[in-house]
């Protein structure tokens, strides 16, 4: 099961999508075979850590290394409020990334949030295949991929 990456990255970072194609050449222009069904999706997050944040994350690397990881989409993020044991919350989705059998992060800061699956999305509200694991107070619920 993958691991969350909790930290909050700063303002700038950037998001790429690579598709693996074969080029054939031709006398006026070229045409584009895909090899892959699903193409490549990169991030690049910088982060400014406090001294217990930065142990913590150095200590997730050596644990989960080039394993898998749930990474937050911090630019769809959205404030929201749920009690202990929520199993769906109120939030806009009309402009993110939320799917059925996909996934999302509730964070209050990077020592208290989670990892949670997504059962049915409509466009006010989300809701979950578990419940929430703690009460929320203005927090940020964002997808995860």
């Amino acid at each position: 099961m993958p691991t969350l990456w909790p930290f909050c990255p700063v303002d700038t970072h950037s998001e790429s999508i690579a598709w693996h194609t074969d080029v054939i050449r031709q006398y006026q222009g070229e045409q584009r075979i895909r090899l892959a069904d699903i193409p490549r999706r990169t991030f690049n997050f910088s982060h400014k850590l406090s001294f217990r944040a930065y142990e913590r994350s150095k200590l997730l690397v050596q644990v989960v290394g080039g394993g898998a990881w749930y990474l937050p989409l911090w630019h769809e993020r959205q404030r929201f409020s749920c009690i202990n044991g929520a199993s769906s919350i109120t939030v806009d989705t009309s402009s993110s990334e939320y799917s059925i059998d996909g996934y999302a992060c509730l964070w209050a800061d990077d020592e208290a949030c989670e990892i949670i699956a997504i059962s049915s999305v409509a466009a006010d509200s989300i809701g979950f295949q578990s419940s929430a694991l703690r009460a929320y107070t203005n927090a940020l619920i964002m997808p995860a991929v």
